[in-house]
């Protein structure tokens, strides 16, 4: 919608093709706003199909920290060269400060991840008990264990966070190890300890430098266009949207086979 509304601005303004980036903070609200809609005409689905009790607001504040401790650091790649772009006097420290900061989040991730979403550790001797039993047979280092909420919502999940730098950690939420006995909990571990077996250090280095790079065309691209090719910029950001969807797609191609590798080396 904010697209075609922007295309048909430049149109009629006798701009032809050129970009403009005046839209964006437009589209920005639109989505938000568009997001909380969506969420809060999902809550009553939710409390019948899954049994929650929480509020709209209670919902929302979850939501939140889900999307910042899980996916903040894509967001703040996606909207890099937007924000760098606004700072118009000063876009090269812009991109060198808001690169930085990606870098450092991307080195501290999990505990980031496992913060935002106030984990605390598992406090079960029987289930850290059957988890050691689980890791004595792992090639992986032994995690830390946490938990996170909500304990009046119905979000069911465990991840694993490997780290180049930080010990590694296995996160079930609350509602997850509530309707699974201690033999499914560790199966799931199982299958989060396989995911630390095959994220090796290779595969981190890997990865590190693919988001290291990513992050820093988001930063930069903005000012170094600016100095090569002055009036190019606008063009990184229609560009850059889809690029990094496509990248993300690329990099989530091989999930679903490594899903089931974990499977088969949980059992």
């Amino acid at each position: 919608c904010g697209v075609a509304i922007a295309i048909f601005d430049q149109i009629r303004g006798g701009e032809g093709w050129v970009p403009s980036v005046e839209w964006i903070p437009a589209l920005v609200v639109y989505l938000l706003a568009s997001y909380l809609a969506v969420a809060v005409g999902d809550l009553p689905s939710r409390r019948k199909l899954l049994g929650e009790t929480w509020g709209v607001g209670g919902y929302l504040e979850f939501s939140f920290r889900v999307v910042v401790g899980l996916f903040g650091f894509w967001l703040v790649v996606l909207l890099a060269p937007f924000i760098v772009h606004q700072a118009v006097n000063f876009r090269w420290a812009a991109g060198c400060i808001l690169l930085l900061l990606l870098v450092a989040w991307s080195r501290n991730y999990a505990y980031i991840a496992v913060t935002a979403l106030r984990s605390v550790p598992i406090a079960s001797e029987e289930l850290l008990n059957r988890f050691d039993r689980v890791m004595d047979r792992s090639d992986a280092q032994h995690p830390e264990i946490l938990k996170c909420g909500p304990n009046d919502g119905g979000w069911s999940n465990a991840i694993a966070f490997a780290s180049l730098t930080l010990q590694p950690k296995v996160l079930f939420s609350a509602p997850l190890l509530e309707i699974l006995n201690v033999e499914e909990t560790a199966a799931i571990f199982a299958h989060e300890a396989a995911h630390l077996e095959d994220f090796d250090v290779p595969f981190l280095k890997r990865a590190r430098l693919i988001e290291w790079s990513i992050a820093g065309v988001g930063c930069l691209s903005v000012p170094v266009l600016e100095t090569l090719l002055p009036g190019a910029a606008d063009w990184i950001l229609w560009a850059w949207i889809p690029l990094i969807f496509g990248l993300l797609i690329l990099r989530m191609r091989d999930m679903q086979k490594r899903e089931t590798q974990s499977d088969l080396r949980a059992v």
